[in-house]
């Protein structure tokens, strides 16, 4: 029982500090008002989204059949789960390992993976200069994506998806910040729950080049990513997976959706809905932040490759969310957007973005009603930031004066 508690203890603590070490108690001071705003919008979309009916036929034999399996053979590896879940045994071995049952382990799991996401995306966003109100919005925004956030609330025993995306951004913010242990810490939590974290490597060699004194940062970075290098491959060592796919059958499986234009429209616009619009109308702004982001262009890239070896497009568009909501927070901060009309309605399109045709409390009757109301958000949003642009430029009488 004690070996029980302490390899709970451990990932749980070590992923704790790491989280603890970026949000100091004078920024949650500082920053009071917008983190209980996010509190508040975290605890309505958890209303919203509800949760998976996994009992039911329709989903008892989805992704979380395995992981519920894993967990329940925690702390031990269940040797009968297919590749590649068979290799994804940080967020199962978790919730087996709390002391309730499992499937309440794994949402209380989740709701805290997902809270601890987005309150370390705002401080992220404060730290490369977006306002505290616009870092609220793109803060929100993520939130309400159904592809991105809304399945793992749902479906919470999507635990690794989550867990995947906090590794992503604290890779980042230890990346900026040279800090190297975490660095290493977090991505060997992070090859433990999914291969998502192979995605940052490229990325942070680019994140570094990106300045003289980055570049001198080559070596400590190299050397922190052993460790998920080495347990990666022991992993795949140690567990004789039982039936799946292999990364090559998997993408001559799914690489054939580049000649349909469905899955083209999954994967670059309707996966970042509502905000798909802003970068196209304030290009400019968006070619002058890419320019100094080149890492974000990477990874996309990455993401977007990733994406071949799977069937759900805007769900596995979810890791771009490291270029794409920052992108978003400085455009809406470089034309200083403002108004709380333009907000409310920005709002208001981001939350009908979260309803979707099996996640959530409240469904669509159907496919097609899906698609058209997404169409009216891509066109509303268009409007909306035309609208404003013109706005903008009309001259006030105050500054005329």
């Amino acid at each position: 029982m004690q070996t029980r508690v302490f390899l709970f203890r451990l990932p749980l603590y070590l992923s704790i500090r790491i989280i603890v070490s970026r949000i100091n108690m004078e920024f949650l001071k500082t920053h009071r008002k917008y983190l209980a705003l996010l509190l508040l919008a975290f605890i309505i979309m958890l209303f919203f989204y509800g949760r998976i009916d996994y009992s039911s036929d329709s989903f008892r034999n989805w992704d979380l059949k395995h992981y519920d399996a894993m967990a329940e053979a925690a702390p031990a590896i269940n040797h009968n789960i297919p590749q590649p879940f068979a290799f994804r045994i940080l967020g199962p071995i978790l919730a087996g390992l709390m002391p309730f049952q499992t499937d309440f382990s794994f949402y209380i799991l989740s709701l805290i993976a997902v809270l601890s996401l987005l309150i370390l995306l705002y401080y992220y966003l404060i730290e490369h200069g977006v306002s505290c109100a616009i870092a609220l919005v793109i803060t929100v925004a993520l939130l309400c994506n159904p592809y991105f956030i809304g399945l793992n609330i749902w479906d919470y025993f999507q635990l690794n998806d989550t867990l995947a995306l906090l590794t992503i951004l604290l890779a980042y913010i230890f990346i900026e910040k040279h800090q190297w242990f975490y660095l290493a810490v977090t991505l060997a939590l992070g090859a433990l729950a999914r291969e998502t974290w192979i995605l940052i490597v490229p990325a942070g060699y680019m994140l570094l080049f990106q300045s003289r004194f980055g570049r001198c940062k080559f070596l400590p970075y190299t050397l922190s990513i052993f460790p998920a290098i080495i347990i990666a491959i022991i992993i795949r060592i140690y567990i004789d997976p039982v039936g799946g796919h292999s990364l090559p059958d998997a993408f001559k499986m799914h690489a054939e959706k580049l000649f349909h234009p469905g899955p083209w429209g999954g994967l670059t616009i309707n996966s970042i809905l509502p905000l798909t619009p802003i970068p196209l109308i304030f290009y400019n702004r968006a070619f002058e932040f890419l320019r100094s982001r080149p890492d974000c262009i990477l990874i996309y890239i990455l993401v977007f490759i990733s994406a071949l070896f799977g069937s759900d497009n805007e769900r596995l568009m979810a890791p771009a969310f490291i270029a794409i909501y920052p992108l978003a927070g400085y455009l809406l901060t470089k034309i200083a957007f403002r108004g709380r009309i333009f907000t409310g309605i920005l709002l208001l399109l981001i939350f009908l973005n979260s309803f979707h045709l099996i996640y959530g409390r409240y469904t669509f009757p159907d496919e097609t009603t899906m698609k058209l109301v997404r169409l009216g958000l891509l066109a509303a949003t268009f409007i909306l930031f035309l609208f404003f642009k013109g706005y903008r430029s009309i001259p006030r009488s105050d500054e005329s004066a």
